[in-house]
């Protein structure tokens, strides 16, 4: 939704997922559970390389309103492509900051 709203600017947005990262988010749940999630899920480093990929790669400078996940575009999830959805989440971030539609204006090229 930002992206779509930012458009004609020289500003971009994209969204992420990182992917499982073991952090100490675990560290009160039973050593069992902690122990088969530290198996599956990758290093803080690793779940890092896709926020520097689009932060700093100057090959995306242009690319906004892209989904990647782990480094790669993949396909957002149906409720992410809903736009009825995506504008009531626009909504209510616009609320949730004070803002309102009126009161946010897109930055100028």
């Amino acid at each position: 939704e930002l992206a779509n709203r930012l458009s004609g600017t020289q500003v971009t947005s994209n969204v992420l997922h990182p992917g499982g990262v073991a952090t100490d988010i675990v560290r009160d749940l039973p050593w069992p559970i902690r122990k088969l999630l530290g198996l599956i899920f990758i290093t803080p480093e690793a779940g890092a390389k896709t926020s520097i990929l689009l932060a700093t790669d100057p090959a995306l400078n242009q690319t906004t309103g892209t989904y990647f996940d782990q480094c790669v575009i993949k396909t957002p999830s149906p409720s992410a492509q809903d736009r009825l959805l995506r504008s009531k989440l626009w909504e209510y971030s616009l609320e949730a900051v004070g803002l309102t539609a009126d009161t946010f204006n897109a930055p100028s090229p």
